[in-house]
């Protein structure tokens, strides 16, 4: 056999041995078995978690609606009972008092066949306060200072943040449960979070009621809090081994 021959027969021998050896999975292959074991087994899991608070803080927004055809005289109609509400308020329990919108529009009407242009001056103003009780006493000052517009009323809580992390630490502790359930009951040792995800499903503050208009001798309906709900949902993805 000449030397040409028996090289191409050791390279022959040569392929079938590196054949041989990846066939038996030895370390320092690539064989598909080792790094499924290396891996171990992915899972994935989604929790969700929502927790009510009782809210601790209360926004109002209450307003002055005046009108005249003297622009003059509807802004200092508006003016005066403003300044009156805001000085029936500055004696109480709130943390803060403060304008939110102030608006003059003209209106055009048809009055005896003519067209007669009233100015609509609206001013807002919004009270925060932390003694809840006091909310409905807080309406009533208001209208019987010159207010006839209730915004809007909110609750809220005083530290929203704290709420939430208090909200994600429960859903992670009970993420963290559920995937140590799942590896006990496969009777396995260990396991290891890869990936996680976040996401934050609302901050629901119910509002109480919206009134557009309201009668100073108006009596303010019952008002009654509503409890605050937080919502958060995780997906995770888990080693276990």
């Amino acid at each position: 056999m000449n030397k040409r021959g028996i090289f191409f027969l050791v390279l022959m021998l040569l392929f079938i041995l590196i054949g041989i050896i990846a066939a038996a999975g030895l370390p320092g292959t690539t064989g598909e078995l080792q790094p499924a074991e290396q891996e171990g087994l992915r899972l994935t899991l989604g929790y969700e978690h929502q927790k009510e608070f009782d809210p601790d803080r209360a926004r109002l927004v209450v307003g002055v609606e005046t009108e005249d055809t003297d622009r003059e005289a509807a802004f200092e109609n508006n003016n005066q009972k403003m300044k009156q509400i805001m000085e029936s308020l500055e004696e109480e329990n709130i943390i803060s008092l403060e304008t939110t919108s102030f608006r003059v529009t003209p209106r055009t009407r048809e009055e005896e066949g003519q067209r007669v242009v009233y100015y609509q001056v609206s001013n807002n103003i919004a009270l925060k306060t932390d003694v809840l009780e006091e909310v409905g006493r807080l309406i009533e000052l208001s209208f019987n200072a010159g207010a006839n517009r209730i915004t809007s009323l909110n609750y809220m809580l005083s530290d929203e943040s704290a709420a939430q992390d208090e909200v994600l630490a429960e859903a992670l502790l009970g993420l963290k449960s559920k995937a140590g359930f799942i590896k006990e009951n496969l009777d396995l040792d260990e396991v290891q979070m890869i990936t996680l995800n976040i996401e934050d499903r609302g901050y629901f503050r119910p509002t109480e009621f919206r009134m557009e208009t309201m009668d100073a001798a108006a009596t303010p309906p019952p008002i009654s809090p509503q409890n605050i709900e937080i919502n958060v949902s995780l997906n995770a993805e888990f080693r276990l081994y």
